[in-house]
């Protein structure tokens, strides 16, 4: 999910983005030291990292997309990453794993950011936890998955984003209503490959 173009006028969809982009600042504020070179895979329009004020490059497979991105980026496949190891210091994986319906794929995508990190890079997931009701060619990807994904890493996830079904249906309610754990639909947070 990037952030939604300027003007967008969908109130649950800025709630959204505001409350996921507000949340990964806070959680970069905590990693004690400046992000030095950032990957965001599936970058869309290539908005998070200059929403999340990060350097570095943005791929994704929608070459269109791509053209509207304001800053570095390639098209490419997180499973076969055109950069060396070590390349990135942070990595963003926002609603990127749950597009992948094939385990084997998000296994090699997965291997292919634990390469192309630093010894100590971090990545900064979210992605939903339930499935989509409005877009079943999804799909989820559960703490148990992630487990699987990264084994061994370090994880500090928790859950956010009131189900998008109800935040649209609610819009006015979604300050109010996101408090409620049991509507969260996301897991955002850190994970640390070489924990």
């Amino acid at each position: 999910m990037t952030t939604p173009p300027s003007g967008a006028s969908d109130p649950a969809d800025q709630a959204m983005h505001e409350q996921r982009d507000e949340r990964a600042r806070q959680l970069l504020d905590h990693l004690g030291r400046p992000v030095r070179r950032a990957l965001d895979l599936g970058c869309g329009r290539g908005e998070t990292l200059s929403a999340l004020a990060l350097r570095g490059v943005g791929i994704d497979l929608g070459i269109l997309r791509l053209r509207l991105a304001p800053g570095p980026v390639a098209q490419a496949d997180g499973a076969r990453l055109p950069f060396p190891a070590a390349s990135f210091d942070f990595v963003l994986a926002m609603e990127v794993f749950s597009s992948i319906p094939a385990e084997a794929h998000r296994r090699v995508m997965a291997a292919e950011i634990v390469r192309t990190l630093t010894p100590d890079g971090v990545v900064l997931w979210y992605d939903q936890r339930w499935p989509s009701p409005a877009n079943r060619a999804t799909r989820p990807v559960s703490r148990h998955d992630l487990a699987g994904l990264f084994p061994g890493a370090d994880r500090e996830l928790e859950t956010i984003t009131l189900a998008p079904a109800l935040a649209r249906a609610l819009p006015r309610q979604y300050q109010r209503l996101h408090h409620l754990g049991p509507l969260r639909s996301h897991l955002i947070g850190l994970i640390r490959p070489t924990g």
